[in-house]
């Protein structure tokens, strides 16, 4: 047994703790996924899919304005030689987050009545105070989740998965039985995206005294995070949210929540491996391009994940359309039948994201933002070209463009890791 045990650490410990890291993170990954999952039964019996769609909306809201916070210096922060650096990067991260959270609070103390009419959206006033602290709480956990992938401390990150898990769950569960169904989901979201952040602080109390020069320099030195990543990442996370909030506003009322289970349901495998390995990968992919080693290293890394991926994605494609209305209740199976739709998109989004830090690594910020900014017209494009031909469509062709992206995703990592060493490409 101990020969065994032996020979599994030393498995794990392998190319410099990769497999281990990847490990840590899945498992405490997949044990809090797990929770959320089983749950999912019972919150679809107390919230209706017009509840869903309310979170749809906020979550949109949400994940469009937190990934931006920070002016992307957070991403930043696994790079730099020297501690001190990357130390005032996660100090910049903050106070950046800090001030953008302040001054969406003060847009929509004035504005809201405006910003509802836009969004054409009578659940917009019951998320609007909920909204600046949890961009804040969501943008600083992402800040010191860079600093521990820095430092390869992944058990940390593990926990945070946990209490996010369990205090989302439990609200959840806890405000739908009370009858509270107008905010129950929208509180639940929020523990999740921010339960977990004074952990990670705890891991980083203590700061060196640094002078504003030395602030400014850094952040004049990592200028193109800003330039090109708040736009790359913008058109990302746009890409993906803003058609959600467009199907609440022009589809059914229920539609949205529909397409938010689906994706819930779809995403798993992302979350229990893909995350853990993007952030593994990130921590590791910077030594592999100084010793010449990137390519195969990210080549490896994309086949594991396809054959780790292929059959789960399609097992649940093929499940899904009759599956949902027996585990989650009747009125879910639309959510069923988009599942099916979303398995093409999905599979290739398991293999390509969790490297797609490939761009910073090699220095393509430019290149990255070209191709987010054509997936945001590809996708957003899609939900206008349904209202033309089907509004009852218009999940279908969103399934559809996110199959295109991800594909052209592909390509462009492809080619990048071809010609990472040509000096006329793009960027150079």
């Amino acid at each position: 047994m101990k020969s065994l045990l032996e020979k599994v650490n030393a498995k794990l410990n392998a190319q410099g703790g990769f497999l281990k890291s990847i490990t840590l993170l899945a498992g405490g990954t997949a044990f809090a996924h797990a929770i959320t999952i089983l749950a999912l039964p019972f919150i679809t019996r107390l919230y209706a899919p017009e509840d869903f769609s309310r979170l749809a909306i906020y979550t949109s809201l949400l994940s469009i304005l937190s990934v931006i916070a920070c002016l992307r210096y957070e991403i930043a922060i696994p790079l730099p030689e020297s501690d001190a650096e990357a130390e005032r990067l996660l100090i910049i991260s903050i106070i950046n987050c800090l001030i953008f959270s302040i001054i969406l609070f003060l847009f929509l103390c004035f504005y809201n009545q405006k910003v509802q009419t836009w969004l054409d959206s009578k659940y917009f006033s019951q998320i609007t105070w909920l909204l600046p602290i949890g961009v804040f709480s969501a943008s600083l956990y992402s800040a010191y989740k860079f600093w521990c992938t820095r430092t390869k401390n992944f058990k940390a990150i593990a926990k945070t998965k946990f209490e996010q898990a369990i205090s989302s769950v439990i609200s959840q569960l806890s405000l739908g039985w009370l009858g509270m169904t107008s905010i129950g989901m929208l509180v639940g979201q929020f523990f999740y995206n921010s339960a977990g952040v004074f952990s990670l602080i705890r891991k980083k109390k203590k700061f060196s005294r640094y002078s504003l020069k030395e602030i400014i320099q850094t952040y004049k030195k990592y200028n193109n995070y800003p330039k090109y990543s708040v736009s790359e990442a913008l058109f990302n996370t746009a890409s993906v949210h803003l058609p959600m909030l467009l199907i609440a506003i022009i589809a059914a009322s229920e539609e949205a929540g529909y397409l938010l289970l689906a994706s819930k349901i779809m995403i798993i495998p992302m979350v229990l491996i893909g995350t853990a390995v993007s952030q593994v990968y990130y921590a590791h992919a910077n030594d592999a391009k100084n010793k010449g080693e990137l390519e195969e290293f990210t080549k490896n890394c994309m086949l594991k994940l396809l054959k780790i991926g292929f059959i789960p994605l399609i097992a649940i494609g093929l499940i899904a359309p009759w599956g949902f209305s027996l585990i989650f209740g009747e009125d879910w199976k639309r959510a069923g039948e988009l599942v099916a739709w979303m398995t093409p998109w999905f599979l290739i989004q398991f293999i390509v994201s969790p490297v797609s830090m490939v761009f910073h690594v090699a220095m393509k910020q430019r290149l990255a933002l070209i191709l987010q900014f054509i997936g945001f017209f590809l996708r957003v494009g899609s939900i206008f070209l349904a209202l033309i031909v089907s509004e009852d469509l218009v999940s279908e062709f969103y399934a559809l463009s996110g199959f295109m992206f991800y594909l052209i995703y592909l390509i462009l990592i492809l080619y990048i890791l071809k010609d990472i060493d040509n000096k006329r490409f793009f960027d150079e």
